[in-house]
């Protein structure tokens, strides 16, 4: 119930429907505030992380949320699969490379003020990385691309002289 009503600062009503048997009809505003401190909480946080997985299991957040948007995700943060979706978005956004690189960067940046930031810094920070580097490839078209092997022989001719 509070996980569910959280939700109401970063979704819209409309995204929240699958679980609408779960909505308060007056108060969200407590939910909020409680689970923010909850999540937040130096000692807590680890509670509110196995509870969290389990409510997202049990209500099949992953299901019943699936239809949203990311850009209506970036900054949503009581389940830990709002993370996996932005993660799998992104990824999938490289791998079929989509040139939406400059948004992908604004959802990291987003994403690094949220709580399950800290356990896929690495991921966020990779593909931050990524982004920047197809930014620029993007930006210089006609910088020559090398493969594996040109690129280690250019770095040793350059090292070794």
């Amino acid at each position: 119930y509070i996980l569910v009503n959280s939700l109401r600062r970063t979704l819209a009503d409309e995204h929240l429907l699958p679980l609408k048997e779960y909505l308060a009809g007056t108060g969200p505003e407590n939910c909020i505030y409680f689970l923010d401190q909850w999540m937040n909480h130096k000692t807590d946080a680890a509670d509110f992380e196995e509870l969290a997985g389990k409510v997202g299991q049990y209500l099949t957040i992953d299901e019943r949320l699936a239809g949203i948007p990311v850009e209506d995700l970036a900054e949503c943060d009581s389940f830990e699969w709002f993370d996996k979706q932005i993660i799998r978005y992104m990824v999938d956004s490289v791998t079929g490379q989509v040139a939406n690189h400059d948004f992908c960067l604004e959802l990291i940046k987003a994403r690094r003020t949220r709580h399950w930031y800290d356990k896929y810094q690495y991921i966020y920070e990779s593909l931050f990385h990524v982004f920047k580097l197809l930014q620029f490839n993007q930006a210089h078209p006609t910088i020559p691309k090398l493969g594996a092997q040109d690129m280690e022989q250019l770095y040793q001719s350059v090292l070794f002289g």
